[in-house]
């Protein structure tokens, strides 16, 4: 089984059978370039690369997203293909929570069932992870009340286990709601696994061009 970190995002990698054991799978730290710390699943910057611009932050620099101009794709491989037991962390600084805000993505909805092996974002505030099952219909978990403020810092940890999903905002547990337009269901164990990249601070919307764009600091 694997372990997603997504810091943004570091993922990292839990042997079947060997309890709290985790091995890195990729750590992006936005410092000045997307190159993952274990050298397997480098980003690179699509669009206008003058407008990602780097910020001081906790822990040296920090991407500043300035709503769609730039964005960072990470090509697709086995590693960042998760499908159970994964845990997600990212550290922001929105300068705005309106709307839809993508932290990360992976998938594609050029396709037919759309793909999407995982998707966080804020939603007016709320931190939302949010899935597509294999017959293409979405199931999100949502916190019941905003916990992300505009231009504050927040460390946010998301954990996916046999479908049991747990969201932290600076180590703040969150109680979950399931949103009107997605459907609940229990047996939706794993996620699903796909062949398209992953994304930094942009979704797809219906056709799969990009949107849902981040707008602030992802250290």
């Amino acid at each position: 089984t694997k372990t997603i970190l997504a810091c943004i995002c570091m993922m990292s990698c839990v042997p079947t059978g060997i309890a709290k054991a985790q091995a890195l799978v990729g750590y992006w730290n936005f410092d000045g370039n997307m190159n993952d710390s274990t050298g397997k699943n480098n980003g690179v910057i699509q669009g206008n690369i003058d407008a990602l611009r780097i910020d001081r932050a906790f822990n040296g620099g920090a991407f500043y997203f300035e709503d769609g101009k730039a964005y960072v794709e990470v090509p697709h491989s086995e590693d960042i293909s998760i499908v159970n037991d994964a845990t997600f962390t990212t550290t922001i600084k929105p300068s705005s929570v309106a709307g839809y805000c993508t932290m990360f993505w992976k998938g594609s909805r050029k396709v037919t069932p759309e793909a999407i092996s995982y998707y966080l974002n804020l939603r007016d505030g709320k931190v939302e992870f949010k899935v597509k099952k294999k017959d293409g219909n979405w199931i999100s978990w949502v916190t019941a009340e905003p916990c992300v403020l505009p231009d504050r810092w927040a460390v946010i940890t998301v954990t996916f286990k046999d479908g049991v999903v747990q969201i932290a905002v600076n180590g703040d547990v969150k109680k979950l709601n399931i949103p009107p337009d997605t459907a609940a269901d229990k047996s939706f164990t794993e996620l699903v696994a796909n062949e398209y990249p992953l994304y930094f601070g942009v979704a797809q919307g219906s056709g799969g061009y990009p949107a849902y764009h981040f707008r602030g600091l992802i250290d």
